[in-house]
């Protein structure tokens, strides 16, 4: 009788150690999934920032969203086509039934200088010209379908 209870206590314990095992790298897995698709946005925009770092940047939403939800957000007349870096890749069709993973990215402004500058010195940003980009990325795939980049002109 004792050794019914051993076993039964010993597979209680197997069954709850493999269930935090399934639960807990389930939660990693969404995590990492929301990391490596914000790393594969900054991939595609690092080459049309100025500094190239990654620091002067926050990813400022990283999350799912349906076609129709964002379609908008990457009509070629909303984003301004002459920003500094390689040439921007024309967006794919956005099927509004679809799931994506919206990544949008803002300049992190850098402190104010403590003297006025002199009016005719350069924006006090990391970035002086683009300060917002979006990406948008098939989860499945993990391709950037479309992208939009708001630049200032001075």
């Amino acid at each position: 009788m004792q050794s019914l209870s051993v076993r039964r206590a010993a597979l209680s314990g197997l069954s709850l150690i493999l269930t935090i095992g399934c639960i807990l790298p389930a939660a990693s897995r969404k995590a990492l999934e929301a990391k490596a698709t914000e790393d594969i946005a900054w991939q595609e925009m690092e080459t049309n920032t100025q500094l190239h770092d990654r620091a002067n940047w926050q990813a400022v939403d990283v999350k799912k969203v349906g076609g129709a939800q964002v379609s908008w957000m990457f009509d070629p007349k909303r984003s301004y086509p002459y920003c500094t870096g390689t040439k921007i890749l024309k967006n794919k069709t956005i099927n509004e039934g679809t799931i994506y993973w919206l990544v949008r990215f803002k300049a992190v402004a850098m402190t104010p200088v403590v003297t006025p500058p002199p009016p005719t010195a350069p924006p006090a940003v990391p970035e002086s010209f683009l300060y917002e980009a979006g990406f948008l990325i098939h989860q499945d795939t993990s391709a950037v379908l479309a992208r939009y980049y708001n630049c200032a002109i001075y």
